[in-house]
């Protein structure tokens, strides 16, 4: 039942980022968290995100500007790698009021604030780079600080799309490798990868198909209220022991 629950909102998760851009981690992780411990559910994630951006990229790898990639990309691997090392000594329920008030923070300025847009500078890309890298590692959402310093460069769409998932592949496998050498991937939860593998190819198909005919405005907006719930529940749940 609980690895049902799983699919099916990773199956949503895929399909709604696909025609929304919105970061298939940031949807599935807090839900796969009500499952398993967060840790587990980030390690877990991971190679979901990594296939659901394997996929994007296969679709439109022709577009990608390799600028960015180095620019943006490089010191995103390299502070993803810390993220994770520290991400093995820190403590679970820390690591859940982090994820939490990202969760919270994130969906109140994607609410209010979608238009907003960050100086487009090497110099200001390379940190939020380094930033979202390491907020990649170690509570396993960077998407959504990736797109707010990457929609600064006006990319078009294609290019836009097949950038972000360039790089998101470099990180995950940065940071899936620390998580494999610190043994952070539970033998019981190696079954599931591949259920997620499959589901994610499934979501994307899926989304390109029928999920464009959808408000897209309507459909962001619903989801990000659903963040913004479950980020201040697991907060208030998790703070009480601090």
């Amino acid at each position: 039942m609980d690895f049902g629950f799983v699919l099916i909102i990773a199956f949503t998760a895929a399909m709604i980022a696909t025609t929304t851009g919105f970061g298939s981690a940031t949807i599935l992780t807090p839900f796969v968290a009500m499952v398993i411990d967060i840790k587990a559910a980030i390690v877990l994630v991971a190679f979901f995100h990594f296939a659901n951006n394997l996929s994007k990229f296969t679709l439109l790898r022709k577009s990608i500007n390799l600028r960015l990639v180095f620019v943006y990309g490089l010191p995103s691997v390299i502070s993803a790698l810390v993220g994770a090392w520290i991400f093995g000594s820190v403590d679970v329920g820390l690591i859940t009021i982090f994820f939490s008030m990202f969760l919270i923070t994130f969906s109140l300025y994607s609410l209010f604030r979608p238009k907003l847009r960050i100086p487009e500078k090497d110099s200001i890309l390379a940190i939020g780079g380094l930033i979202s890298g390491l907020t990649s590692g170690l509570i396993g959402v960077g998407g959504a600080i990736r797109s707010m310093f990457l929609i600064s460069t006006f990319l078009k769409k294609e290019a836009y799309v097949a950038t972000a998932a360039a790089i998101a592949i470099m990180v995950d496998v940065s940071r899936i490798s620390m998580y494999l050498y610190q043994g952070a991937l539970y033998e019981s939860h190696t079954l599931w990868i591949i259920p997620l593998v499959v589901v994610v190819f499934l979501g994307v198909f899926t989304g390109r198909r029928f999920l464009r005919r959808l408000n897209e405005a309507t459909i962001r907006k619903a989801v990000l209220l659903a963040l913004l719930f479950v980020g201040i529940k697991m907060f208030i749940d998790n703070i009480k022991n601090f």
